[in-house]
């Protein structure tokens, strides 16, 4: 694509090219004032200031000036002088142009600049005139400098850059307008410039004991090399580099640095000295407290560098989440917040590098960590409301290293009202355990796991997470077996991992009735045992699912945070209307068909939501549901479903003897809703080939019968409605709500 320019007005003129010819030159320093602001926005108050160096050649009454514009363009390829004519006076230059006209051969003009890019050339050509408040350009023909009594140029009207094509003729828009320029003559009397001769660091958050920077120019304005020295009024201030050899008219960046070792209103000076020369400098700032980081420090010694806009704040509490945290301090668009962390892993040592973080994100925002120049993380698909854990584990060997967590926020949703919350990173926790590399040993990267409430009806439900095993030793590490119990089973590979490599384990809770479980999961590897903590629970459903059942036992299970609402004989996702993007609301049906019988399975379910549509020949899913019956799904909504209530699901399905899971999947991917935004499911119904009702298990003999009141609590005189849970002869149970009479 062409490289956008800021357009002004579709006027324009240029100027013609030929080689330039370096010879004896007059050396000029310019000041121009564009039209253009530093967002690209045309403004007569607040136009961008350049400072640069512009040659001239003086021949006779011919003079060539080159460089006359600061073009800092990607696209730049080429640059051509302006050619001009001294009056016979020889109190001005005058520069021919013309203005725009697409009938104009591209020869015609006065060229500045040739740019490229993916589709071919274009020229920068000059047009002179000033501009108006209406923004009109009146334009003349020709650009005139007035000569001063000290040799300066100071041009008569305005001019600047318009873009051409050289194929087409048409004008494209203007690269830079130039309301003012000063071209004061260079001489042997030693001079400097400063780009910025107040600092007030009023774009930086400058905290007690941290450094904050900023990058100026300085430059020789003599004929003459000049060595430049700098010196500073307090110690809290620093230079880099201190000293230079500056060339004539060639700016050089000098960083000026403050370290405040108090709070408060800061004020010093930074004297620049070149041949005689002074350029003074004042720096003053506000002074805040220094963010205490150590308070999420759990383990190591880490050195922070503080984000010199947005940094990390640390806080109490923050969404839920418990304290002290270093949380992000960026809301509006284009913005971004970092917190950096230095630290050392000592030979003969490796580490284990732990950190605990949260996000509240969505796209394409983004919360980004890296470690020495590697992303680790780069998470942008939250719904920004609820925080997503992203915490983790890495190994290390000895060495120097950083670690980066960066917010970015594209477009700020917060203040736009589609989020709850601002875009945000919050850092809980972060520590570095060292361990000896000549060494035997393995460590778990968590020391607990818990799979926090599952829904429990009549049978078993499961849940898996994962952890590592990271062998920080020098011999290979291979897990030999792991103990665990009824509730928490374990599976784990049975490849060795070598030094700082890892091999995941897996854990899957079970829960068999209702209530808290808690176990330890011991995993056996040769360099010694691992233990890990596990909690979890089962907790009831939070509706009767049985009301939309029309025949058979079901046992139910559904989302926890977005929970399928069962009334009057139907259930439908939660999600239904909400701004829940990214969410998933889903209900499962378990049930058993038992040995030697055929099962017949019908359910009738309703689907409205946005329509589906079509991209390069493939339908793309929009908001609505998908179901899957053991595995196998398909997209029940479509073009033929969308927006209005749509029936599937009432042919009778055969299925074979087993247990089989049903389930009713609502996927919002839309942040605005349409039609009724929901799956409604009703009439749900399993019949045995024997003409009978199934049940949801199977026939076993029966050891012994436990009551529980619906709150989990064991009771030995059951009346009303109870939980009935049956324990068979070979341990496995089943549990049911029913209804007991005295």
């Amino acid at each position: 694509m062409r490289q956008s320019l800021p357009l002004l007005l579709a006027v324009s003129a240029i100027l013609g090219a030929a080689p330039t010819v370096k010879a004896d030159q007059t050396l000029y320093w310019a000041t121009s004032r564009s039209i253009f602001n530093d967002m690209g926005e045309a403004s007569f108050t607040d136009g961008v200031v350049y400072n640069y160096k512009v040659e001239a050649e003086y021949s006779g009454s011919d003079v060539t000036i080159a460089d006359i514009f600061n073009i800092k363009s990607p696209f730049l390829s080429e640059t051509y002088p302006l050619r001009g004519r001294l009056s016979d006076d020889r109190k001005s230059i005058t520069v021919p142009c013309l203005g725009y006209d697409i009938d104009y051969d591209i020869e015609a003009y006065t060229w500045v600049a040739q740019f490229q890019d993916s589709q071919g050339p274009f020229y920068g050509v000059l047009m002179a005139g000033n501009v108006g408040y209406d923004g009109a350009i009146n334009l003349i023909d020709e650009l005139t400098f007035d000569i001063l009594d000290d040799g300066s140029l100071s041009p008569r009207t305005a001019f600047g850059i318009y873009c051409v094509d050289p194929l087409t003729g048409e004008g494209m828009n203007f690269y830079d307008y130039y309301l003012s320029c000063q071209l004061s003559r260079m001489t042997n009397e030693p001079r400097l410039f400063v780009s910025d001769a107040k600092i007030e660091f009023s774009d930086h958050y400058v905290a007690q004991g941290f450094p904050s920077t900023v990058t100026i120019e300085v430059a020789n304005l003599c004929l003459d090399e000049l060595e430049c020295t700098a010196t500073v009024s307090s110690d809290q201030l620093s230079v880099n580099p201190a000293s230079r050899t500056l060339q004539p008219g060639v700016p050089k960046s000098v960083q000026i640095t403050l370290t405040p070792q108090s709070t408060g209103l800061f004020q010093g000076e930074v004297t620049f000295e070149a041949g005689g020369a002074i350029a003074t400098v004042v720096v003053t700032a506000d002074v805040h407290d220094s963010p205490d980081y150590s308070a999420i420090v759990k383990e190591g010694d880490f050195s922070f560098t503080l984000d010199q806009k947005y940094p990390f704040v640390v806080v109490d509490e923050l969404a839920g989440i418990a304290g002290p945290l270093a949380v992000s301090s960026n809301i509006d668009t284009g913005t971004s917040s970092s917190l950096t962390a230095d630290f050392t892993v000592p030979e003969g040592k490796v580490g284990i590098l732990e950190y605990g973080l949260w996000a509240q994100t969505r796209q394409p925002n983004a919360v980004k960590v890296e470690c020495d120049d590697d992303i680790l993380i780069n998470y942008m698909y939250g719904d920004q409301d609820d925080p997503v854990d992203l915490s983790q584990s890495l190994p290390l060997g000895a060495g120097e290293h950083t670690l980066t967590f960066t917010n970015t926020t594209t477009i700020d949703w917060y203040s736009v009202g589609y989020s709850e919350a601002p875009a945000r990173c919050l850092l809980t926790s972060l520590s570095l355990r060292l361990f000896d590399a000549d060494g035997q040993g393995a460590v778990a990267t968590t020391e607990s796991l818990d799979f926090g409430d599952l829904y429990f009806d009549l049978l078993p439900v499961s849940k898996s997470m994962t952890f590592d095993i990271i062998n920080v030793g020098a011999e290979p590490v291979t897990i030999t077996g792991a103990s665990g119990s009824d509730n928490f089973s374990v599976e784990y590979p049975e490849q060795a991992a070598a030094q700082l490599e890892s091999l995941q384990v897996t854990v899957t809770f079970t829960a068999t009735a209702l209530g808290q479980f808690e176990d330890e999961v011991a995993i056996h590897t040769s360099a010694g045992d691992v233990k890990v903590r596990c909690l979890g629970g089962g907790v009831k459903l939070p509706y009767d699912y049985t009301q939309i059942v029309k025949a058979g036992q079901f046992s139910f299970n559904t989302s926890v945070q977005y929970p399928f609402i069962a009334l009057n004989g139907k259930a439908w996702n939660s999600t239904a209307t909400l701004d829940a993007q990214g969410s998933q609301s889903w209900l499962e049906a378990t049930f058993v068909v038992p040995e030697g019988e055929t099962g017949y399975l019908q359910w009738e379910a309703y689907n409205s939501s946005a329509d589906f549509f079509t991209f390069m020949d493939n339908t793309v899913f929009c908001d609505g549901t998908v179901v899957t019956l053991d595995g196998e799904s398909w997209e029940f909504a479509g073009e033929e479903y969308c927006s209005s209530w749509s029936v599937a699901g009432t042919e009778q399905i055969e299925m074979a003897p087993g247990t089989h899971t049903l389930r009713w999947e609502y996927f919002k991917v839309f942040s605005e809703y349409e039609g009724n935004d929901r799956c409604t499911i009703e009439s749900l119904s399993l019949t045995l080939s024997g003409a009978g009702v199934a049940d949801a298990v199977s026939q076993k003999a029966i050891d012994h019968i436990e009551y529980y009141e619906l709150t989990g609590r064991q009771i030995a005189s059951p009346s009303g409605l109870v939980i009935r849970r049956t324990v068979y002869i070979d341990g496995a149970s089943t549990s049911e709500k029913a209804v007991i009479h005295e």
